[in-house]
């Protein structure tokens, strides 16, 4: 919704697609969502600039993919891949070459479940995750 005119705009023109996991850059310039557009199983991750209205796939990997937060600069975004109902691996993009890497490599049968996330204080927010072991 523009603020301006209070008109609305769609991000998508398929209803079939599920959106969600929104996440703000500290800017309020953009904010990152995942989307189901390319199956009906895997989300991808999107960043949407307010400005010129667009939208560009920052990771399109197979699998539930899901933003977390932007790094404090705007210029890389945490993403959590959702691997089972109790793992989680975490990756960072950069966005402005798009490559990603694994920030939290599951050691052999070690990966991290994420409880959730909420505001650490005006200056940083605290992901909530516990070690898994045991598990693939």
């Amino acid at each position: 919704i523009r603020a301006s005119s209070g008109a609305s705009e769609p991000i998508s023109n398929n209803p079939e697609v599920v959106h969600g996991a929104v996440v703000w850059r500290r800017d309020s310039k953009a904010f990152a969502f995942h989307a189901n557009d390319r199956s009906e199983d895997d989300f991808a991750v999107y960043v949407r600039e307010i400005a010129g209205g667009t939208t560009r796939n920052v990771l399109a990997e197979l699998g539930y993919y899901s933003p977390v937060d932007f790094s404090s600069d705007g210029r890389r975004l945490m993403v959590a891949k959702m691997v089972s109902s109790s793992a989680t691996r975490f990756y960072e993009v950069d966005l402005g070459t798009l490559a990603a890497r694994e920030i939290t490599p599951a050691e052999e049968g070690r990966l991290l479940g994420l409880l959730g996330q909420g505001p650490l204080s005006r200056l940083g927010r605290i992901l909530l995750a516990w070690p898994r072991f045991g598990r693939k």
